[in-house]
C-alpha cells in the first residue's frame, strides 16, 4: 500500500507539523512531577511514619497488526509515523516499572462497521471519516503485534491486567478505550480505575491523534482527580506528534526514560535496579 496524499484519510485537518517545530524537552514533566511517593513521609516521635505510594495504570492502546503491518499501517498515510516504534519502548515499561493496573486495548469491529469505506451502515453518532477496513474481529488484524508483552504479569506479580474491546457496534464509531467493553468484568474502565484507587494513568499506543488522544480525553473527564500522562515516545500517529494536541485537554506529557528514571530514583515501583536501561530520548 502507498502512502496516501488523499487528507480525507489522513484527517479532518490539514495541520501537519514537524519535529524542528518544537522542542519536545521544553514540554514534558520533570521527573518530580511523577514521582511514585504521593507524599513525604512524617517523622513522629522519632519514628518516621510509612510512606504513601501512587498507585499507577497503564494504558496500551491498540497496538495491532493492522496499525503497524496491515491495511492501516500508520507509515501509509501521507507524514504517518512508524508505528512498530512504540513495542520496544512499551515492552521497558513492562519489563522496569511496576505499574498496579496495566489495560490493553483494542478495535474489534464487525466487517461492516460503519466507518469503513466499504460500509453502507448509517452511524447512530457521528464519525470523523471513513476509513479502510481495519481491525475485524478474530482476524489477524485485530490481533495484538508479535513482540509486544501482553502478560505483564510475567515481570509483575502484582499487577491486574485488563482487556478491552471497542468499536463492537457496527453503527457507531470507538475511539477511546474508556468507552470500550472490558473482556473481564461487567465494570467500566473509569469504575476500575476508581476501585482500583489509580492516582496517575499513563497512555500510550496507537494512533496519538486518534485514539489515544480520545483516551487521554476520557480520561481526564471521566477521571478528574487522577493526573493523566501521554507517554509521546510510546506513541505514534498518523500525522507526527505535537504538544499542543495535549497540552489543549490538559493532559501531561512525559517519555518512558523519565518515568524509569524517577521509579530508580525513588526506589519505588522499580522491578529492577538497573540505571543502565535509560536511553535518554528526550529530545
Amino acid at each position: 500500500m502507498e502512502k496516501s496524499n488523499d487528507q480525507s484519510q489522513n484527517g479532518n485537518d490539514n495541520e501537519c507539523y514537524q519535529p524542528s517545530e518544537f522542542k519536545l524537552s521544553d514540554y514534558l514533566e520533570d521527573i518530580d512531577s511523577i514521582s511514585p511517593i504521593l507524599d513525604k513521609p512524617n517523622i513522629t516521635n522519632g519514628h518516621q511514619a510509612k510512606q504513601t505510594v501512587r498507585r499507577w495504570a497503564l494504558i496500551i492502546v491498540d497496538v495491532q497488526n493492522d496499525f503497524v503491518e496491515g491495511s492501516m499501517a500508520l507509515n501509509h498515510f501521507f507524514n504517518g509515523e512508524d508505528a512498530a516504534e512504540v513495542i520496544p519502548a512499551i515492552n521497558r515499561l513492562l519489563k522496569y516499572v511496576e505499574f498496579d493496573l496495566v489495560v490493553y486495548s483494542r478495535d474489534w469491529h464487525p466487517i461492516d462497521h460503519c466507518s469503513f469505506h466499504s460500509s453502507s451502515v448509517q452511524p447512530k453518532t457521528p464519525i470523523t471519516h471513513k476509513w479502510p477496513e481495519h481491525c475485524i474481529e478474530n482476524t489477524w488484524g485485530a490481533q495484538y503485534v508479535d513482540g509486544l508483552i501482553t502478560d505483564p504479569g510475567k515481570f509483575n506479580a502484582n499487577v491486574k491486567k485488563l482487556s478491552i474491546q471497542k468499536g463492537m457496534k457496527r453503527d457507531e464509531e470507538c475511539f477511546s478505550a474508556f468507552r470500550g467493553q472490558i473482556v473481564e468484568s461487567t465494570q467500566t474502565l473509569h469504575e476500575v480505575i476508581k476501585n482500583e484507587k489509580i492516582d496517575q494513568i499513563f497512555v500510550c499506543g496507537l494512533a496519538t491523534d486518534y485514539c489515544v488522544r480520545e483516551t487521554c480525553h476520557d480520561a481526564k473527564n471521566f477521571c478528574p482527580r487522577q493526573e493523566t500522562f501521554v507517554l509521546v515516545d510510546a506513541s505514534r500517529g498518523v500525522k507526527p506528534f505535537h504538544p499542543s494536541k495535549f497540552q489543549e485537554i490538559g493532559v501531561k506529557m512525559i517519555t518512558t526514560d523519565r518515568l524509569i528514571q524517577s521509579v530508580l530514583i525513588h526506589k519505588v515501583k522499580s522491578l529492577k535496579n538497573d540505571s543502565s536501561i535509560i536511553n535518554n530520548n528526550d529530545n
